[in-house]
């Protein structure tokens, strides 16, 4: 039986973002944090692959971290919200 690895993305929701070039008086967003991305065969396996291959994080001050798991390890597609939504550039 052949074993599957599974791919996560590691989040946090601590801290903030700014938009790029804002004028608005308020330019800081509530967001999520991307802290990296890892794969294992199991949650457990994939925690520690994460902590070991991001060492740097236990320097940083983000302590809440969520896990989602993701369908596979590639992009399905980059665009821009602004030729999307033909905003102005």
């Amino acid at each position: 039986m052949e074993t599957k690895l599974r791919y996560f993305i590691f989040l946090t929701d601590e801290g903030y973002t700014y938009q790029p070039e804002s004028d608005l008086v308020e330019s800081e967003m509530d967001n999520l944090q991307v802290l990296g991305f890892s794969e294992g065969l199991n949650i457990d396996d994939t925690i520690k692959n994460f902590i070991k291959e991001n060492k740097f994080l236990n320097k940083l001050n983000f302590d809440n971290v969520l896990m989602f798991e993701l369908v596979s390890n590639k992009v399905i597609r980059s665009f821009s919200l602004k030729e999307r939504f033909k905003l102005k550039k």
